[in-house]
């Protein structure tokens, strides 16, 4: 098990969200906002891995990367990249991979709706999005980096039978990814576990249940190291979802 010292590895202070400029594509803006993150063509792999090989695992949004740090130690035979939007967190995981000596991971400071062209077809295996941003507010939805466009992307990435994988605690957001998903007919839903006391808000978006519950879909074992939002999700009893698909091409 990866032990971060918190000590030797003391993180910042960040906010959760940053300016809302960066939520959106560069050529939607105009001029390039301070404190954007850069755009990127091309990537020598030799740069992030020490195999010189392309990522197989992408982290959507990785944060402040306690997942994939501890996936990236338990298999070394996986390239895992990070993606987040957040330059703190990216500057911190940095830190760590070089203290640590982790050959497999990397991260870059990058904002999603601006695609990933630089990733090759066919490479990715499984896909994480844990957490991501809710946008709550109906005029904030377009800040959302889960569109039909991006999952596009994620069909071209893909390898044929990849794992995506996802976890919110946040109904509507669950429904969001889930209606999205149900539209691409390469997308199989294999499991939906509801984590948690099943309540009101819950029911409101979900009012057929039973059509997600285990007496349809088996319950796929993540063997996933949990993440720092699960593990506060866990400990406060908010209530969250874990959804699989697997991707056929």
């Amino acid at each position: 098990m990866l032990n971060i010292d918190s000590k030797k590895y003391p993180k910042p202070r960040s906010r959760h969200h940053n300016a809302s400029n960066v939520y959106f594509p560069l050529h939607a803006l105009g001029a390039i906002p301070k404190f954007y993150p850069p755009l990127i063509e091309t990537i020598d792999w030799s740069d992030h891995f020490n195999n010189g090989n392309p990522p197989n695992i992408l982290d959507l949004g990785c944060g402040w990367g306690t997942c994939m740090l501890q996936l990236a130690y338990n298999h070394t035979e996986e390239n895992i990249l990070g993606l987040e939007v957040r330059k703190l967190p990216v500057d911190w995981i940095k830190e760590v991979v070089k203290g640590e000596s982790l050959p497999n991971i990397s991260v870059i400071w990058y904002s999603l709706p601006n695609g990933l062209s630089f990733l090759q077809d066919n490479s990715i295996s499984s896909f994480f999005s844990f957490f991501p941003d809710p946008w709550i507010k109906k005029k904030h939805h377009k800040r959302r980096a889960f569109t039909k466009e991006f999952i596009q992307e994620c069909l071209r990435l893909s390898k044929d039978n990849a794992q995506f994988w996802q976890m919110t605690d946040v109904p509507m957001v669950a429904k969001h990814h889930i209606d999205i998903l149900s539209d691409f007919q390469e997308f199989t839903i294999d499991s939906f576990e509801f984590v948690g006391e099943w309540n009101s808000e819950w029911s409101e978006v979900f009012p057929d249940y039973l059509p997600y519950s285990k007496d349809i879909y088996q319950q796929i074992p993540w063997n996933i190291p949990k993440t720092d939002q699960e593990e506060f999700s866990t400990k406060k009893g908010i209530p969250y979802v874990k959804t699989h698909f697997t991707i056929h091409k």
